[in-house]
């Protein structure tokens, strides 16, 4: 929860954090709030630096680390002085690293807070051009620093990016986040990462399965000795061999497009999966609010919405995309492993 990366005494192994028995809070924190309702009440106040929601005992940090940059929030760290995996340093494409990285996260947070606020314009809810421009020409400049402070200050990741933006884009600082909660960033924005790895992953399935079917189709006449149980068997050909392996990675194309045409846009709804905030917003107009929603999809790419969710889109569609994902790690082991048992017998 907010506080667990620091203590009171500045130490990273001491964090002393009370609570009340009543409430079961951080005593040191103020009353936890939607992050919509802490925003727009500071902005409506005309709080342009530190809401007043989030005054509170700015002793708290980490001792040896005055720089928040550096104070593990995941900003401005040397990649020799944290954990780095060397599934990402090794093996990743730069295309997947960059599509998972930090940056383009957050800009796909921008993204679709300048979506709803485009489409909360166009639904005649009080948001200008003027405020919608001034959006779209900051959408790339993103201060990691800035909002380092800030989450070092808010203890929450979003309201953190989100001020850092609203801090460059001051005129727009009151109709960012309108109506919204923080699944509607978090998890739209790891839909549309997802959506994209897939992608760019049916792409790689499609370059293998060209490369295997050539190489089939090229050696299909060529005998050699087939295996069971890594035992002399029968004759089959080379072409043969290899269209096994290509024939398992069309199934997991199959697969990876079956998942990618079922994959839905959580949508513009709001704390429990409920659109309560966006129907006071629209004059409780469900047809509006239901066209507003759909202009947001539209902007980012899905034809479809999610139906029903509760705060954030059913976890069941991340283990059907992990099971798509096991599917052609499990051929991958197959083929690679039949060439390195091939490797042993000179083949």
């Amino acid at each position: 929860g907010p506080g667990t990366l620091a203590s009171r005494s500045g130490t990273h192994d001491a964090a002393r954090i009370t609570t009340t028995p009543k409430t079961n809070r951080c005593s040191h924190l103020p009353r936890r709030r939607t992050v919509m309702s802490l925003y727009h009440r500071s902005a409506r106040r005309g709080n342009r630096s530190t809401p007043y929601a989030f005054r509170y005992n700015n002793s708290v940090g980490i001792r040896g680390h005055a720089d928040p940059t550096t104070m593990g929030l995941g900003y401005g760290m040397a990649n020799h002085e944290v954990y780095e995996s060397p599934l990402v340093a090794r093996y990743a494409s730069r295309e997947m690293s960059e599509l998972f990285s930090e940056r383009t996260r957050i800009r796909t947070w921008r993204r679709l807070w300048l979506a709803l606020a485009k489409a909360e314009h166009r639904a005649g809810i009080r948001v200008t051009a003027r405020q919608i421009k001034q959006l779209e020409k900051t959408i790339d400049r993103i201060d990691f620093a800035a909002a380092a402070r800030h989450e070092k200050r808010l203890r929450h990741d979003v309201m953190a990016h989100l001020h850092a933006w609203g801090d460059i884009a001051p005129e727009a600082r009151g109709i960012l986040h309108l109506g919204a909660t923080s699944a509607y960033i978090v998890d739209n924005a790891d839909l549309i990462i997802m959506r994209d790895a897939l992608r760019l992953g049916a792409v790689w399935l499609a370059n293998a399965i060209d490369a295997l079917g050539a190489f089939a189709k090229r050696h299909r006449a060529l005998p050699t000795l087939g295996l069971t149980h890594f035992q002399p068997a029968q004759v089959t050909t080379v072409g043969k061999r290899a269209a096994l392996w290509c024939y398992d990675f069309v199934r997991d194309l199959e697969e990876v497009e079956h998942r990618l045409t079922g994959l839905r846009f959580r949508g513009v709804k709001g704390t429990t999966g409920t659109q309560a905030s966006f129907l006071a917003l629209c004059g409780h107009d469900h047809r509006k609010v239901l066209r507003l929603e759909e202009d947001v999809a539209e902007q980012m790419g899905f034809e479809q919405v999610e139906p029903i969710t509760g705060q954030t889109y059913s976890r069941k569609v991340d283990a059907q995309v992990v099971c798509a994902l096991g599917g052609i790690a499990a051929s991958v082991h197959k083929f690679a492993n039949d060439v390195r048992l091939l490797a042993g017998l000179k083949e």
